[in-house]
């Protein structure tokens, strides 16, 4: 008798790409990361069987889980490649920084609570991904020392951007994120710094939470 695994994790992940490329992204390297990448791993137990959902989730800690439309939506507005080095803001569960870290050459990621942070590094030991540099912090600051990097990418909303956040782009580098805490009137923004000017380019609504400012020095 054939076993029916149309419910299985790797049917579901296939299905979650069809999904994707038909919502708009065609980027190949971003789809095979999100099919390589096993999202229950990092999710509480009681939320494994909605893994590839789409809608929003609530963390056993009352934070909500992004959907994976808008993970793969914000990183395709990233456009992290191989020789890029990244500052995520926002680890959370640690999902989209595993999913990044398969597209870029080195992903530094900022998350506030403690207890995320822990859970997100155990999932990256489990699956090996070396290239993954954690810090527990206050991510509006950016990260400690005089880094730059080629692009940023904030997971929480503020109504501009962290200075110190634009002062860490290098040359020509991208940040995406969200801006506005109202979520009814929230867009996903990319910046491109080229030299001292900044470019601003509005592209998506979006219903983040909000990033908890300490912009003194």
């Amino acid at each position: 008798m054939s076993q029916d695994n149309s419910n299985t994790p790797q049917a579901e992940k296939i299905q979650l790409v069809m999904d994707l490329r038909r919502g708009g992204i065609s980027d190949t390297e971003l789809l095979a990361a999100v099919e390589r990448t096993p999202r229950e791993l990092f999710l509480p137990e009681i939320l494994h069987e909605w893994a590839y959902d789409h809608a929003f989730q609530s963390h056993a800690e009352g934070e909500e889980i992004t959907p994976i439309p808008m993970v793969a939506k914000m990183l395709d507005a990233l456009q992290a490649r191989k020789e890029h080095r990244v500052l995520e803001i926002g680890t959370g569960t640690g999902y989209q920084a595993a999913v990044l870290s398969r597209l870029c050459k080195r992903l530094y990621t900022m998350e506030r609570h403690q207890s995320f942070l822990q859970q997100a590094e155990e999932s990256f030991k489990q699956l090996d991904l070396q290239n993954i540099t954690t810090r527990y912090g206050d991510g509006s600051k950016g990260w400690p020392g005089e880094m730059h990097f080629d692009r940023i990418l904030v997971n929480a909303a503020a109504n501009n951007f962290p200075p110190a956040l634009i002062r860490q782009l290098s040359e020509n580098a991208v940040m995406v994120m969200p801006i506005g805490l109202g979520k009814a009137n929230q867009k996903v923004f990319r910046i491109t710094k080229q030299g001292t000017e900044v470019k601003e380019e509005m592209l998506f609504a979006s219903e983040f939470g909000p990033l908890f400012e300490d912009y003194s020095e």
